[in-house]
């Protein structure tokens, strides 16, 4: 079994994966590319499963080499189940990619990490409904204190084990129907994808995937080609961008259904910081760390 770490740069999957792998970690690099990832072994509930920590990505439609090969991995048939580790602070920011995953017909479990933040932040997160609303394994957790790493890797076994696929989620009705018929002209192409996640891929004007598509199916770009543009009329921008604004408003809308927002509450961390930031006090503190450094250099000489 082989489970994927996937999440937004700075949302605490590096910590998550180092927390479990220790010093067991082999670092390795995509063919032909300067992109890393880690990988390691870990034991849950008595069977051992590969861990790969791939690299930090906003998202998958990009083209820049960390997303493009983030997504050609889980296209691929390595993964059984996907981790994706979101922000608990900045949840409509990391749901935006939680659609995209959606759409790869994998299994997947979201660890919302970095509770502790969001609840200084005065963040109140309505998980039980989030999980109603995408219907995937939702543990909330805090990578950094080991909070919630074992019921997430529980989790993920269990949804790997069972094959559990959730549903994607719905574009506009337009939108939808042209995922639909190019889907059915997709019926005897060889893919670890679903239909309707090439059908998405080729709207989005994936460059990789039409070509891997038109070598199967060279008379499928014509019809790819009226079903942008029938997207394009109705919406007035190109397909891509009609597809990837309405990931980015459904993300803002699920966030706005189970996102409340309290008074921010002030730890020792910000009243400290309120102290040595004040005017009064940054000079004295510059001119005493700038002694004590210079004190420090003469004294390695």
């Amino acid at each position: 079994m082989k489970n994927a770490l996937v999440g937004q740069p700075n949302c605490g999957k590096s910590t998550l994966f180092n927390h479990v792998s220790g010093y067991k970690a082999e670092t390795g690099n995509f063919s032909g590319t300067s992109v890393t990832f880690t990988e390691s072994r870990v034991r849950v509930l008595g069977d051992v499963v590969d861990l790969v920590d791939l690299p930090g990505t906003y998202s998958l439609s990009g083209s820049n080499p960390a997303e493009r090969e983030v997504f050609n991995y889980l296209a691929s048939c390595e993964t059984d189940v996907i981790i994706n580790v979101l922000d608990a602070s900045y949840l409509a920011l990391g749901l935006g990619m939680t659609l995209e995953l959606l759409e790869l017909n994998r299994p997947i479990v979201i660890a919302l990490n970095m509770m502790d933040e969001a609840d200084r932040m005065g963040i109140h997160i309505d998980i039980l409904q989030l999980k109603k609303l995408l219907n995937v394994p939702i543990v909330p957790m805090i990578a950094n204190r080991g909070r919630g790493v074992k019921d997430a890797f529980i989790a993920a076994y269990h949804a790997a084990e069972k094959g559990i696929i959730p549903q994607r989620q719905k574009f506009h009705r337009d939108i939808e129907h042209q995922i639909i018929d190019i889907n059915k002209r997709l019926v005897d192409i060889d893919s670890y994808l679903g239909g309707e996640a090439l059908a998405i891929k080729l709207l989005e004007d994936d460059s990789a995937i039409t070509e891997t598509v038109i070598k199967e199916k060279p008379d499928v770009i014509k019809f790819i080609e009226r079903s942008r543009k029938v997207i394009e009329e109705t919406h007035g921008e190109l397909a891509e961008w009609v597809i990837s604004a309405g990931r980015h408003g459904k993300a803002a809308n699920l966030a706005a259904q189970v996102v409340k927002q309290g008074v921010r509450r002030l730890t020792i961390r910000d009243k400290l910081d309120k102290c040595l930031l004040h005017p009064v006090w940054v000079f004295p503190d510059h001119l005493f760390f700038g002694w004590l450094d210079r004190k420090t250099v003469v004294g390695c000489a």
